[in-house]
């Protein structure tokens, strides 16, 4: 409601922290793109991981805003108006970075065993978009991206760089 009182009318909002099946189902005759504002804690993350896949099979391309713990976009609506609301959407991060993020949050990309394992949960995620063209872009992306979020230590060596694509694409092959 508050979004919709600062103009911005093509606003859903949902009911808790998780997103249905049904409601992506409409979201995908309405829409090819979603921005997904979600609260900064564990359950908004957790909801807009289990909502990734939903969007994306239905050809839906989700970004991500996350929100400061604490703080809604009903509150940041009310306080700031519409100029505060397009701001904050300005941060949206594609939703390969959202999950890239969230990874290296949790220590998964330490490691080359458990960054092979996230990248392939990743593009197993990209697979599920039905616009192979499209698909192919964001594979571009979430490479570039797992690039500037490894450590610092892991792929500085030409060694390194090789294995850090090897792993790409042995887990590519495996999809």
């Amino acid at each position: 409601m508050a979004l919709y009182q600062c103009g911005l009318t093509q606003s859903v909002a949902l009911a808790g922290a998780a997103l249905f099946e049904a409601q992506a189902h409409r979201l995908a005759r309405l829409a090819r793109r979603a921005v997904l504002v979600l609260d900064g804690d564990e359950a908004g993350l957790h909801g807009a991981r289990q909502a990734l896949p939903l969007l994306l099979e239905r050809g839906i391309y989700p970004e991500i805003v996350v929100l400061q713990e604490g703080r809604d976009v009903a509150d940041i609506a009310c306080e700031k108006g519409r100029r505060g609301v397009v701001h904050l959407l300005r941060r949206r991060q594609s939703f390969t970075s959202f999950v890239l993020r969230q990874d290296q949050a949790a220590g998964r990309l330490e490691d080359a065993f458990d960054y092979a394992e996230a990248i392939r949960e990743l593009l197993t995620l990209i697979r599920l978009f039905p616009d192979a063209q499209r698909r192919s872009g964001m594979l571009l992306r979430a490479f570039t991206e797992s690039k500037q979020l490894v450590p610092r230590f892991a792929f500085q060596s030409a060694t390194g760089e090789a294995h850090r694509f090897r792993a790409w694409c042995a887990t590519m092959a495996r999809l």
